[in-house]
């Protein structure tokens, strides 16, 4: 072990004992505890998920039937409406470090769930409605308030995992987020089976049974536990909590902006999402309504083996943290190329003509055609759920700190929201297809070498004994101490952050 993590074992135990957030500090009387318990962090993780689930999940599903789950000529609206909505994800996500840190993930993530419903009723009313301005005035009202639960639900994954099981966490919380996903689309493929022309909006009443279930979403995010409560399978907490100003919350925050390897990883957040609006775009462009419902179904499924993938990936056992991450960075690459491959091959065969934004193609699933497109659409959806997931295990790699981790789960959806919303804006103003696939190109290359440098610099084999206020486990605690696990002592980390 290193002279600072040696230095920490015996320099942390008088100030630990004296923190006034560490309640509860005796190890002496740790003892394990159940699995499936609601302060558990994996438990908690998936709750985090499944709130996600409950609105994102259906965000993406009315999104991913392009227009806007309306007719095909309701695609700009969608545009626009999700452009302006992301455009203010980046505010909202900005401040969800610092709501984190002053009232706690609970109050974010029902802050962030109320947006949700008005985005879908926006739509709703406009296919019945067809005055334009409804669904942008929602989409800004979701973008003012969703930013706060994504912020939180990343902080969650990459706070509460032990560093050999933050690939489970990433894993785990996309999973229950693309079941959402899933079922909003199993939801909309069974009703709308019927569908069969293009330029067809599914049924009035699946916009209604979305705006229930986001709304509801609110109600559930109360009963997230406060994290001071969150206790490991082994009886420790996961950090000490101190209560920071606001001006020193956004003191961290500027500050993290300024770190090379949140820097480095700049592209990699600002075009980890850009995929789905050039995808969900052909889908609305290129399939009939019922098709564009099977593919959206099956597209978020896929992620659901392509997550498990990544789990074994990144928490892979007898090798350092790093050649995971190459391991991980690998299996993204080879699946995000694949689906440009594919769009590639489909503009040269068919020809450019056929990709006009004015032409709407609606290929159906009784069609012999619609098989290969099918694999491509199925193979896209594997490469959103890599590239989302190895995004989030990268950052969460950085620190354990769950402070530095709060003004980095800000960074990563602020981002995410600057690249969705422009990548939404451009197909707003009518880019062509051709043009946006080469950007396309140029972002997901530069991406994957800028994730291959984070990995290189900034990836170490561990950080606990390393960073102020993280709780050790206590297996980490024995690793590091390479001596008799001594349970009468408590461990923290108390060295400055390397940026």
């Amino acid at each position: 072990m290193s002279k600072d993590q040696a230095s920490v074992l015996t320099k942390s135990i008088s100030e630990d004992a004296n923190a006034e957030s560490s309640l509860d500090f005796n190890d002496a009387e740790l003892q394990p505890l159940k699995k499936w318990r609601w302060n558990s962090p994996f438990v908690q993780c998936l709750y985090a998920g499944f709130l996600v689930a409950l609105t994102a999940g259906l965000y993406v599903t009315v999104t991913g039937l392009g227009a806007g789950g309306g007719k095909s000529s309701s695609e700009r609206v969608n545009a626009i409406s999700t452009s302006l909505g992301d455009g203010l994800w980046v505010f909202s996500a900005l401040a969800s470090g610092t709501l984190i840190n002053v009232y706690g993930p609970r109050v974010c993530c029902m802050i962030g769930a109320s947006g949700y419903p008005f985005y879908i009723a926006g739509f709703w009313v406009y296919d019945k409605t067809g005055i334009g301005a409804i669904p942008i005035v929602c989409g800004v009202i979701s973008g003012l308030t969703c930013g706060f639960l994504w912020g939180a639900q990343m902080w969650i994954v990459a706070t509460y995992a032990k560093e050999n099981e933050k690939g489970k966490y990433v894993a785990w919380n996309h999973i229950m987020f693309v079941l959402g996903g899933t079922a909003g689309c199993i939801i909309t493929t069974c009703i709308s089976k019927d569908l069969k022309k293009g330029n067809q909006g599914v049924y009035w009443y699946i916009y209604l049974i979305f705006v229930i279930i986001t709304a509801s979403a609110v109600a559930f995010a109360y009963f997230l536990e406060d994290p001071k409560k969150i206790r490991r399978d082994d009886g420790t907490k996961i950090a000490i909590f101190k209560a920071r100003t606001i001006k020193e919350e956004l003191t961290s925050l500027l500050d993290a902006f300024t770190h090379k390897r949140i820097i480095i990883m700049m592209i990699p957040l600002f075009t980890c999402q850009i995929m789905f609006s050039l995808y969900s775009s052909l889908n609305a462009h290129i399939f009939s309504t019922r098709a564009r419902a099977l593919n959206n179904l099956f597209y978020w499924f896929a992620q659901v083996p392509a997550s498990l993938l990544f789990e074994y990936l990144a928490d892979y056992k007898g090798v350092s943290r790093k050649t995971r991450g190459y391991l991980a960075l690998g299996a993204t690459a080879t699946v995000v190329f694949s689906g440009l491959i594919g769009v590639s091959i489909m503009m040269g065969k068919w020809g450019l003509a056929d990709f006009s934004r004015k032409v709407s193609l609606g290929i159906d699933w009784s069609e012999t055609k619609y098989a290969g497109l099918f694999i491509w659409y199925f193979v896209c959806g594997i490469s959103y759920g890599m590239m989302m997931s190895l995004r989030i295990w990268i950052i969460s790699s950085f620190s354990n700190n769950p402070q530095q981790q709060s003004s980095y789960s800000g960074i990563i959806v602020t981002f995410q929201a600057a690249g969705i919303s422009i990548a939404f804006g451009l197909n707003a103003a009518g880019v062509t297809f051709e043009k946006l696939l080469i950007v396309w190109w140029v972002l997901y290359g530069s991406s994957m070498v800028c994730m291959a440098c984070a990995i290189k610099f900034f990836v170490t084999d561990t950080d606990y004994g390393k960073e102020e206020n993280v709780i050790l486990p206590l297996e980490a605690r024995e690793q590091i101490e390479q001596l008799p696990l001594d349970t009468s002592i408590s461990v923290t980390g108390d060295n400055k952050e390397t940026k």
